[in-house]
């Protein structure tokens, strides 16, 4: 597995994590609680705030990994090279994953503007862009794995 393919998957299990947390905070009000009623932005902020710290955390984390692993494993010299390199497969893998999530935002913003023209809740709106955000970063990110895994 490549340095970069570790990255990608410490950010996407990063982003399932804050996903899931929100989603605690938030599905059991929607049965008690009025739309209009939820409290929903102090989750929303402390779930981007856990969800950057989290991503550099993770990131970090990986990063030393891959060092003491690949130092152990094939000695000093090697660890530099795996962590500099990014060859033109990376490159490639990394514009799918962009694209494909990109599109997946792209939708999430048109979905929030037609609830902005009809008039819904701003809780709607709110959540269309908070978990397309979210969506586009996780779809780019099992792209970028499936591409890894297929070689492409």
């Amino acid at each position: 597995m490549s340095y970069a393919q570790r990255i990608n998957l410490a950010m996407m299990a990063s982003g399932l994590l804050v996903l899931a947390w929100y989603a605690h905070q938030i599905l059991p009000l929607l049965s008690t609680t009025a739309l209009d009623d939820i409290a929903f932005a102090r989750p929303m902020m402390v779930a981007i705030g856990i969800g950057i710290v989290l991503s550099i955390v993770s990131a970090i984390l990986v990063s030393v990994g891959s060092a003491i692993w690949t130092g152990v494993r094939e000695g000093e010299a090697a660890v530099s090279d795996e962590m500099s390199e990014e060859d033109e497969r990376d490159k490639q893998i990394s514009r799918l994953g962009d694209a494909v999530g990109g599109n997946v935002l792209s939708v999430a913003v048109i979905a929030a503007l037609v609830t902005i023209w009809f008039e819904h809740p701003l809780f709607a709106t709110a959540h269309i862009l908070f978990l397309g955000a979210w969506a586009s970063a996780i779809a780019g990110a099992v792209v970028k794995q499936i591409a890894y895994m297929r070689g492409v």
